[in-house]
């Protein structure tokens, strides 16, 4: 993972009935430099942050912790709660993916959800 990458993570204790979920959008900027040739000007390209694009870890977080009884907070960059109810884990992270497609713009991929590995509770 590279430190531009905006990611959710999910885990479960079964015994006790929790869920923890840690969500980050790093606000990094990444720059990419390239140079087509010997002869070219040196090019610049500048790829918005997860956060800049309008991925932010408290709203990620807040949009699925209903789903998983959950309660907790944090900033636009991290964010975490635990919840009470793991049953609800394959509806959240489904959630969690189209909230994140939807703040960055990228295609509906929900109908290919479970070449993700996401399964229905």
């Amino acid at each position: 993972m590279s430190p531009e990458t905006a990611a959710i993570f999910f885990s479960v204790d079964a015994e006790a009935n929790k869920v923890v979920v840690l969500a980050a959008t790093p606000k990094v900027i990444s720059l990419s430099f390239r140079r087509a040739n010997v002869d070219s000007l040196l090019t610049c390209i500048v790829f918005q942050s997860a956060n800049d694009r309008g991925l932010k870890a408290n709203e990620w977080i807040a949009d699925i912790s209903t789903l998983l009884d959950g309660k907790g907070g944090g900033s636009a960059g991290s964010a975490q709660f635990t919840g009470n109810n793991p049953a609800g884990l394959g509806e959240a992270m489904k959630k969690a993916t189209v909230f994140a497609q939807s703040k960055l713009g990228l295609a509906d991929l929900s109908t290919s959800t479970a070449k993700l590995g996401f399964v229905d509770s």
